[in-house]
């Protein structure tokens, strides 16, 4: 076949195809359109190029190189463009059209201004492979296990053209040209295997960018069902967990209805029914709370957050949730800190909470650290940094993605859901941040939360480093928070050995208002209230009587 009969039958498959894509369009989603439409321009301007060959000879050859090459150049442009649309990644219009301005200039001056027909050619050759190359790259950077068929065959068809144009290029270099050359007549096997190139990329190409997008069309369609379908699956959780929250009150109820009549033998049972009853309420209320963070997404109340209280809360609960297994810990602000920010107080309390506890659970007898540092961008912008890190077990490198899904659990731990890393993740991008882990088997873990927050005080504070000892030296006597007098400590360890949470509670209330003096001691009493660790009641209680 010859170049000119190749041509005309490509141009016109080329037209049928745009034509097949333009229709699909019409089905296509709405985020799906617009790289669909850029890509049949680009077809149809390809098909205007291949279609001024045929008439090559009849016009001048400046205009001749000039009306053929600039189509095919913009239409690969066009390619470029509409595959950079359909991954999502940012325009770069400026550089096509840089790159298809000057490839013209330099048509102009080879065919026009001083004719060179290896310049020509060989400048054309280098405008087709660097537009070429531009979609290859962008393919080959998406690929991933699961990429669809189409999507290889589009980078081999690329990859092909690539290879075919550096061949082509090679071999104009060293080809002697006659004074009446064109690049449609028989005169070299290279003009002939350029117009079945012509014929590959447009419509193989075409072709196969259609099945991308019908694909990534079934892809979304078989999302937006399972999103459905995880709908209903958290509202069918809600109501189970309402009705399950019914009968373990009751249970909780009448097993503090028993206490009161109960024989000494039958306290320690009580404490067990009520303990498990109270742990099993825990943890439908943190699924409930689940099921309501998807239905409705989770809002933020942002107001001035005062960060001393807000790190002394955290640091007082992070001593008493470090002690459950004896670890140490650490709190430290190498860098001044913002003494006012924007935020919402209770959820960068809970996101911080749920590290150190996640902490607490993987560490024993070792050391919990708290850092907190801030970097200021500009007058009223701040980059916070809280990195909790711990001497723990550490975690492979294959299960540190899956820690952060939802119901997730590296160890099946009572009280717990495999919420926490989930619940404080998803909050923290809510609010603008990351976190991130940096974990190895036997070397402990590090979350480090990246918070950008607005400062509202151009004032700092600086934070002494504070570190609590669970267990002391030997030698040294336990340092302890100052207590109430011995009768009083001995009537909180009787209700902490007899289960009285309700009565706890109490004797909390009534001591902070009699003697308020000894409010951290309180702290930690309600802190393990909260855990329903009678146990730890019982020793703070015996160890400070």
């Amino acid at each position: 076949m010859d170049p000119v009969t190749a041509l005309v039958g490509a141009t016109l498959t080329m037209i049928a195809n745009g034509a097949a894509l333009a229709f699909m369009r019409r089905h296509l989603s709405a985020n799906l359109q617009p790289p669909a439409y850029i890509w049949q321009a680009a077809t149809f301007i390809l098909a205007m190029g291949c279609l001024v060959f045929p008439f090559y000879k009849y016009i001048p050859q400046p205009l001749a190189a000039v009306t053929a090459n600039i189509p095919l150049l913009v239409g690969l442009a066009g390619y470029w463009h509409a595959l950079r649309k359909f991954y999502g990644k940012p325009s770069i219009h400026v550089f096509l059209i840089g790159v298809v301005a000057a490839a013209l200039i330099g048509l102009i001056w080879s065919a026009g201004i001083h004719p060179d027909a290896k310049i020509r050619v060989l400048l054309a050759s280098v405008a087709w492979l660097i537009l070429m190359s531009g979609s290859l790259f962008t393919l080959t950077g998406t690929l991933h296990d699961d990429t669809p068929r189409s999507h290889w065959l589009l980078s081999g068809v690329f990859g092909f053209s690539i290879l075919f144009a550096i061949v082509r290029g090679v071999y104009f270099a060293f080809h002697e040209f006659e004074p009446d050359f064109t690049i449609i007549d028989n005169s070299t096997v290279m003009n002939l295997l350029t117009s079945m190139l012509q014929v590959l990329l447009p419509i193989i190409g075409t072709t196969a960018f259609g099945l991308m997008l019908l694909e990534r069309m079934r892809r979304e369609t078989a999302e937006s069902q399972a999103s459905l379908a995880d709908k209903k699956s958290l509202e069918q959780l809600s109501y189970l967990g309402h009705d399950l929250r019914a009968p373990l009150s009751t249970i909780v109820g009448y097993a503090r209805l028993l206490s009161q009549t109960q024989t000494p033998g039958q306290a320690s049972h009580l404490r067990a029914i009520e303990r498990s009853a109270s742990y099993q309420m825990e943890l439908i209320d943190e699924m409930l709370d689940q099921a309501k963070r998807e239905l409705q997404p989770l809002e933020m109340r942002l107001q001035p957050t005062q960060m001393q209280t807000l790190l002394e809360n955290v640091v007082l609960h992070g001593k008493s949730l470090s002690a459950q297994q004896h670890n140490h810990f650490e709190f430290t602000a190498p860098t001044p800190l913002p003494e006012l920010i924007l935020s919402d107080p209770r959820r960068l309390q809970q996101i911080l909470l749920n590290l150190i506890s996640n902490a607490a659970k993987f560490t024993r007898n070792g050391h919990i650290q708290l850092t907190v540092s801030a970097n200021s961008e500009t007058a009223d912008l701040t980059a916070l940094l809280f990195v909790v890190s711990d001497t723990g077990s550490g975690i492979r490198a294959q299960d540190q993605q899956a820690i952060f899904n939802a119901f997730e659990q590296r160890d099946e731990r009572q009280g717990s859901v495999g919420l926490g890393l989930y619940i404080a993740r998803t909050a923290l991008r809510n609010m603008g941040g990351e976190l991130i882990l940096d974990s190895a088997p036997g070397s402990g873990s590090y979350f480090t939360v990246h918070l950008p927050t607005q400062s509202l005080s151009p004032n700092t504070i600086t934070l002494p480093t504070q570190r609590w000892n669970d267990t002391p030296a030997t030698g040294q006597a336990p340092v302890s928070p100052s207590t109430p007098t011995p009768d009083t400590m001995q009537t909180l360890a009787d209700l902490a050995a007899n289960g009285e949470l309700s009565e706890i509670e109490r004797w909390i209330e009534i001591q902070t208002c009699k003697q308020p003096a000894h409010s951290n001691f309180y702290n930690q009493v309600h802190l393990a209230l909260q855990r329903l660790d009678f146990t730890r009641i019982e020793l703070l209680a015996g160890l400070n009587a």
